[in-house]
């Protein structure tokens, strides 16, 4: 028979087998300890994600379901915003007309978008008001509800 490999050398082999089999069954069961334990922090860490993805999901649709309910109250703010601006030009026009009423004097109201052709047999005349009587402060006040200090 040839031997292809010295005895010496089949021997070294075959004692490094039987080492490998009395040493590997304390390191393979620690390896496969730690394996285990590494595929339930990875695991765990997956469920976190998991956990973390739903949550985004839950912000995104409360974040669009609350901005569909708060883009109607936007509007309704922003025409009381316009109607507040008119009622404010309003009262200081009022209060301009009423300043004037006061000195005697008329002045023409401002042109409107649409104006008549002015007849002049058809139109009375403006004429000068009467001066107003000057109410006394205390009668202001409960007139308007307002408190001046």
């Amino acid at each position: 028979m040839v031997d292809l490999l010295p005895n010496n050398d089949i021997d070294k082999i075959t004692d490094g087998l039987a080492k490998l089999k009395k040493g590997s069954g304390n390191e393979h069961e620690t390896l496969v300890r730690s394996m285990n334990s590494l595929t339930g922090s990875i695991n765990s860490l997956l469920g976190i994600f998991k956990e973390a993805a739903e949550d985004m999901k839950m912000d995104e649709h409360d974040s669009v379901l609350l901005g569909d309910r708060i883009d109607p109250i936007m509007e309704k703010l922003d025409k009381l915003l316009e109607q507040n601006e008119k009622i404010a030009k309003g009262i200081v026009a009022l209060a301009d007309m009423i300043d004037e009423m006061k000195g005697g004097k008329i002045v023409p109201a401002p042109p409107t978008t649409r104006q008549m052709p002015m007849q002049q047999s058809s139109y009375p005349q403006p004429r000068t008001l009467p001066k107003m009587p000057e109410l006394p402060q205390d009668e202001k006040n409960k007139l308007f509800n307002i408190n001046f200090k």
